[in-house]
């Protein structure tokens, strides 16, 4: 499903009720607080994304270095992981459907190719692999299973805040320490570094809601 039909899809669902699906929040209601509006995202962060192994194709973790810092320092550094056989194609689809929506322009509780939002972009992408999500990243930071950020897979959902664990704002991990999301502060859907001192900082957790 290319990535404006399951945007289409995902307005379509959960009809007037922000935990029925991607709907559109009721006007006053802000589906996201998110602190990348406050300040922009440093130029050391990249946007390029690492290509996807080819179809079927089936690779190994890199080798570790050893134990993870912690995310709070800028020390951290997210696993170089690639897709397994196991889990590939959902993972494959949702990695490449987020990168379909790169440039997007960001607009706060839009959900398609017109404009959309950190929710918003988690909501339509993983509607397109028909996996129903809430409308808003404090709502989805409930959603599968907490994963430990040493194990993260391409697919997982990465959650960012504050120190004291609130959550508000959300992307997509998309390996080799890449990461898709609609960022406020840069007006557009992009890739960037999960390794950069800004987003390290920030990084509250990781969940996996793929099988």
């Amino acid at each position: 499903m290319r990535p404006h039909a399951a945007a289409a899809l995902c307005a379509l669902l959960g009809a007037a009720i922000l935990t029925g699906g991607c709907a559109t929040p009721p006007r006053g209601v802000s589906p996201d607080d998110d602190p990348m509006d406050a300040a922009p995202v440093p130029a050391a962060a990249t946007n390029s994304l690492p290509p996807a192994p080819a179809s079927g194709a089936a690779t190994d973790p890199a080798p570790s270095s050893g134990g993870q810092p912690s995310p709070g320092g800028s020390s951290f550094r997210a696993p170089a992981l690639q897709l397994r056989a196991s889990s590939g194609g959902l993972a494959r689809a949702v990695v490449q459907t987020a990168h379909g929506y790169v440039g997007v322009p960001y607009r706060r509780g839009g959900i398609d190719q017109r404009g959309i939002d950190c929710s918003g972009l988690v909501c339509a992408v993983f509607s397109a692999v028909r996996i129903e999500l809430p409308r808003t990243c404090v709502e989805q930071a409930e959603m599968g299973r907490r994963v430990p950020l040493r194990e993260i897979r391409p697919g997982d959902l990465l959650f960012f805040g504050h120190k004291d664990g609130r959550v508000t704002h959300v992307g997509i991990y998309a390996g080799e320490g890449a990461f898709i999301h609609a960022s406020g502060s840069e007006g557009r859907v992009r890739v960037d570094d999960l390794g950069s001192s800004y987003f390290a900082a920030r990084l509250t957790g990781a969940r996996r809601v793929l099988p």
